[in-house]
């Protein structure tokens, strides 16, 4: 299997998952469908890690705290997108999530000294450009959940921003794979511990985020096991898409995923997008594809 079509199995994959979030969300509140979810992504990647990666390598002592920045970065990006993907249409919300790609290019630029090409310059603008469409367009026209889809996708947009650059360079020291269920169990215990201080001083998230559940018949844990299996198969296929080829072919094809987002929500879903808002969400499955060239 190329290098390609490992790259294509991500994209599918990861736009499945986005397509499998709502009704996992509806069903048990978003924050349970975000913690089950992660567990079953995990138990998935772990024996995957071992048998691609082997054992994971040593993170050096500069590297220690990419570890608590990526776990809170991991909380704000996965808590938005299941929030933002409960209350919001898929056609909008996998768009405005995926601008997290301009943060990330801009961060490796920074911080890391990349040189951007003319083509991640245009993916950027694209990028940019269409998610100013559609924030406008929901802002105009919508209800008031619509409306904080929005805002729940853009502080997830951040979220990634930040998380993305951190997982390649854990990635580099202790393995790529190895990079997620790592930062994942980080963020999920970051996240029980913040819940626990806020709810010590009074403030009780619950109220905040709704009635969540746990499922416990085999439906209902098909339904989360799918959506975290679905996240990490994404993980596994860029992995050794990358392995098998050169990341500038397998990005590309991974980043597909928003395009298959858009598309799972016009079809599957029969969401109905305005001009303007149809407008931001294909400049941006434009913009996030050239990012990764």
């Amino acid at each position: 299997m190329s290098g390609v079509l490992w790259g294509l199995l991500s994209a599918i994959t990861w736009a499945t998952a986005n397509f499998s979030i709502k009704p996992a969300a509806h069903r048990f509140g978003d924050i349970s469908a975000l913690v089950c979810a992660q567990l079953a992504g995990g138990l998935l990647v772990i024996p995957a890690a071992a048998l691609i990666e082997g054992a994971p390598g040593q993170l050096p002592g500069h590297h220690l705290p990419l570890l608590p920045l990526g776990a809170m970065a991991a909380l704000v990006a996965y808590v938005g997108l299941f929030r933002a993907l409960r209350l919001g249409r898929l056609a909008v919300v996998a768009p405005i999530v995926s601008g997290w790609t301009v943060l990330s290019v801009l961060i490796g630029a920074l911080w890391l000294s990349e040189d951007l090409t003319p083509s991640q310059w245009a993916g950027v603008a694209l990028v940019i450009l269409g998610n100013g469409l559609l924030a406008n367009a929901q802002r105009e026209g919508d209800d008031g959940d619509l409306r904080a889809a929005v805002g729940w996708a853009l502080l997830s947009a951040l979220g990634f921003g930040v998380m993305i650059p951190v997982v390649d360079q854990l990635g580099a020291d202790i393995g790529a794979l190895w990079a997620v269920p790592t930062l994942w169990g980080l963020e999920l215990a970051t996240g029980a511990a913040l819940w626990l201080l806020l709810r010590a001083l009074g403030l009780d998230l619950a109220a905040a985020f709704g009635p969540q559940s746990i499922p416990r018949d085999a439906r209902g844990i098909s339904l989360v096991g799918r959506v975290g299996v679905l996240e990490a198969l994404g993980f596994v296929g860029l992995s050794v898409g990358i392995s098998l080829a050169p990341i500038a072919i397998v990005a590309p094809v991974a980043s597909l995923s928003t395009g298959l987002s858009v598309l799972l929500g016009l079809v599957l879903r029969r969401e109905r997008l305005g001009a303007q808002a149809l407008t931001g969400a294909i400049l941006v499955s434009v913009g996030v594809v050239l990012t990764a060239i």
